[in-house]
């Protein structure tokens, strides 16, 4: 076996390319629902009717910004 992808305690551990390839897809999916959870807080859901919680748009874009930025400052200073 390949010296690489052995841990320190002798298990077997993800090569990086695949951990990141694994890492990309999860980025990949979340990213892709964040359009339909936003139509569903603004209100407009698939028939543009009163469906969601019906929250000013700025609001879900400034809430948006927010936790991208708390979660991007926890990935800078860790």
């Amino acid at each position: 076996m390949d010296t690489r992808l052995r841990g320190h305690d002798g298990g077997h551990r993800l090569s990086d390319e695949t951990s990141g390839m694994l890492l990309g897809l999860i980025a990949v999916t979340i990213f892709s629902l964040t359009l339909p959870f936003t139509r569903l807080a603004v209100g407009g859901g698939e028939t543009g009717g009163e469906a969601g919680a019906g929250l000013p748009a700025t609001f879900v874009a400034l809430g948006r910004a927010l936790v991208k930025g708390r979660v991007r400052l926890k990935m800078v200073t860790a």
